[in-house]
């Protein structure tokens, strides 16, 4: 595939969104479980905060794959699984076309956090900040390999400006 720069910088603002986000929410997730007390009404706006960027930080990672996959795949996933099946395609190499373009171990913390932003948008009968706070050590984990996986695939693939 030829370099293609104006793709690369697309993707570069979703991974540049994506770090953002997530150590954001990283930030103030530390601060709310080593800061003093606050009223249940701050409490609360900062337990929402956390997820919120959670679920964006997400979001762009998955921005960046949907970009990468129809660029190079020439089309996407589509059906009632659309977003698992995304990771899935990723991280298999398709014969004759493309490696993996992220590793097993990416694509299994981007289902976790794909399933903690399902929830959070379904969280029609209340908000469990449980679960948000769980992920925010996979998200910075999954931020830091889905990052170097994808400038690697790029990489290997001639994606990447010289």
């Amino acid at each position: 595939m030829a370099a293609n720069p104006a793709l690369w910088a697309d993707i570069q603002r979703d991974l540049d969104a994506a770090r953002t986000n997530i150590r954001n929410a990283a930030m103030r997730a530390d601060a709310l479980h080593t800061g003093g007390p606050l009223s249940d009404d701050l409490r609360m706006d900062r337990e929402y905060a956390i997820g919120l960027m959670l679920h964006n930080g997400y979001g762009a990672m998955e921005c960046a794959l949907e970009r990468l996959v129809q660029a190079v795949d020439g089309g996407l996933p589509s059906g009632a699984a659309y977003h698992a099946e995304l990771i899935r395609r990723a991280a298999a190499p398709v014969a004759g076309l493309r490696p993996a373009m992220i590793t097993s171990e990416t694509a299994g913390r981007l289902q976790k956090l794909r399933s903690f932003r399902h929830a959070l948008r379904h969280a029609y009968d209340g908000y469990d900040y449980t679960r948000a706070a769980e992920n925010v050590p996979v998200a910075v984990a999954v931020e830091d390999s889905f990052r170097a996986d994808m400038t690697a695939f790029a990489t290997s693939m001639g994606i990447l400006p010289e």
